[in-house]
């Protein structure tokens, strides 16, 4: 009951934190703050910040929250902290990516390479993207600290500050940390599972859920997950029409964003609000068609087989 209730106050504390940061940025939006306040509780506030995730990540988080079971809750879970750690990895992947001299020079400090190899990208598994997010995280920090690298990895990610610090923390890849060590415990039990010990589980994946919320906070909120459609060009800007991959739902929201930068319709982004840039993402997470069905769902890069790529989905059957 103790555990229950803390925890209960740690994710009315997360939500009453992110409603300041939006009063402060936006005074305009007093009004709304309010009444998030006066309405705020345990419930609304999980699902707000689940709405304000990418697709990829807020569908599986969802999955949990649906979920009626403890045993399913832990398996949604686990899943949702593959996914963020997989997503989160390939944002900054994709941010030293996108100038490929300078990729090429530091690979060799992310990524290694060779058959036996465990961190080779032949394969992709939780255990690997966290050491992956560690490296990637750490250059980050350090050319953040450096005042001849800070503008030009702020380029690379193009986006402001305050995102690219608050997804290389390292205490977000401590919680990814722990939840691994978790499911390397869990996985080895091969035995039945009683109902007591599924709970004692969920209640340490929420708690890694409450801590990876208060690091992540609504870093998201003006970071869109996009795919560009059509477009027109005006006086050295694009107008592009988007879908934003936002959120739980599927039917997923139009806007519009302008940026001076091109935009391939078939690829993935990452769109920030106040430097109006776009990241092209790499080919580690896609939206892609269903086989044998008319649906797109998301899919995460698994790894090579000999018949070609496998790819794995946390939110469709």
């Amino acid at each position: 009951e103790v555990t229950a209730v803390a925890r209960e106050i740690q994710d009315l504390r997360l939500s009453l934190e992110a409603l300041e940061r939006e009063l402060w940025n936006r005074p305009v939006a007093a009004p709304a703050v309010r009444k998030a306040v006066t309405a705020i509780n345990r419930k609304d506030g999980f699902e707000s910040w689940v709405e304000t995730l990418p697709f990829p990540l807020a569908s599986v988080f969802w999955r949990y929250h649906a979920a009626g079971s403890e045993e399913h809750k832990v398996t949604h879970l686990l899943n949702a902290f593959e996914a963020t750690t997989q997503f989160l990895g390939t944002l900054m992947a994709s941010a030293f990516h996108s100038d490929a001299a300078f990729f090429r020079g530091h690979l060799h400090e992310w990524f290694e390479v060779g058959k036996d190899n465990p961190h080779s990208l032949a394969r992709s598994s939780f255990g690997e993207w966290v050491v992956r997010c560690q490296r990637l995280a750490k250059t980050t920090r350090q050319m953040l600290s450096d005042k001849t690298q800070r503008d030009l990895v702020l380029g690379l990610y193009r986006a402001d500050v305050d995102k690219v610090e608050g997804i290389v923390q390292k205490e977000i890849y401590q919680v990814m940390e722990s939840v691994g060590r978790y499911r390397n415990d869990w996985k080895g039990h091969t035995g039945i599972v009683s109902l007591q010990e599924h709970e004692r589980r969920l209640a340490l994946l929420q708690d890694e859920v409450a801590r990876l919320r208060g690091f992540l906070g609504g870093i998201f909120e003006d970071w869109w997950l996009i795919r560009p459609g059509l477009s027109s060009y005006t006086r050295g800007v694009h107008h592009y029409a988007v879908e934003k991959l936002v959120g739980s739902r599927q039917i997923f929201k139009q806007a519009t964003v302008e940026t001076r930068d091109v935009m391939d319709s078939t690829e993935l982004y990452c769109y920030d609000v106040v430097t109006e840039r776009p990241l092209q993402l790499l080919h580690f997470v896609r939206m892609l068609a269903v086989p044998g069905a008319e649906k797109v769902a998301c899919f995460f890069y698994n790894r090579i087989e000999k018949e070609g790529i496998r790819w794995v989905s946390y939110h469709f059957e």
